[in-house]
């Protein structure tokens, strides 16, 4: 049998090494956050609503209409104040006091964005009936189980 060259050997070792880390990542991934990306999101619609019955989803589902309008707006906020930290943070010459302004920016919109989630969230929760309430806990629940550092029950 013929030996493989030096430099043939060192092409497929490499060749190994990029699709092992890359395997590596999309297994991380699935574990982490299971084949359906919404599950890694537990209180949106995506995620909890796969484990609600129709007249809780139809509930949730009017909450987030309801509310739209309101959120609609502070989620743009929140993506215009994160491209300004990123802008600031590539801009040359580097200004550290627009870097910490873009990011005292940021944080007043994530605070607003998540005041305006948190009170729509409640006023859903108010109106579910308590086996609906169990649901979206159990599906809460399970998500807050699967991320990483947290503890298996």
């Amino acid at each position: 049998m013929p030996q493989m060259s030096k430099t043939w050997s060192i092409v497929l070792f490499t060749s190994l090494a990029i699709n092992l880390f890359i395997g590596g990542v999309f297994v991380s991934h699935w574990a982490s956050h299971g084949r359906d990306v919404g599950r890694s999101h537990a209180f949106g619609m995506r995620g909890a609503s796969r484990h609600m019955d129709a007249e809780t989803r139809s509930t949730m589902q009017r909450m987030w209409s309801e509310h739209a309008e309101e959120m609609r707006p502070l989620m743009e906020a929140m993506r215009e104040t994160r491209m300004n930290v990123v802008d600031a943070i590539g801009a040359e010459p580097f200004d550290k006091t627009a870097l910490e302004e873009a990011l005292a920016l940021t944080r007043s919109a994530s605070t607003a964005s998540q005041e305006a989630f948190h009170a729509a969230l409640a006023d859903a929760a108010a109106e579910l009936a308590p086996e609906q309430r169990r649901r979206l806990f159990a599906a809460a629940s399970r998500h807050l189980h699967r991320q990483p550092g947290a503890r298996r029950k």
